[in-house]
């Protein structure tokens, strides 16, 4: 990890973004190569889409409920700048 990394990121969301794109890209090459959608293969593409985007929802949430719980006085402020985008 480099200091432009996401911090909530974790090996779980890895695997879960790399599974969502090989259903994706099978539902579109099943596409391309019999000209008609696979009602299958687009249903299991867009459940794991649904997961791996809960899956960040609930790691973004972990990581700063546990960042505010640290929150004191001299770093509080620290997470107003969050919020402003500065």
């Amino acid at each position: 990890m480099c200091s432009h990394s996401k911090p909530w990121w974790n090996n779980n969301l890895t695997t879960a973004f790399k599974d969502m794109r090989a259903a994706r890209d099978m539902a579109r090459s099943y596409y391309q190569h019999f000209n008609h959608q696979s009602k299958l293969m687009t249903s299991e593409a867009h459940h794991l889409r649904k997961m791996a985007l809960h899956m960040v929802k609930m790691a973004k949430h972990e990581y700063y409920l546990k960042l505010t719980e640290g929150a004191n006085m001299q770093n509080m402020w620290n997470f107003r700048k969050w919020t402003t985008g500065n």
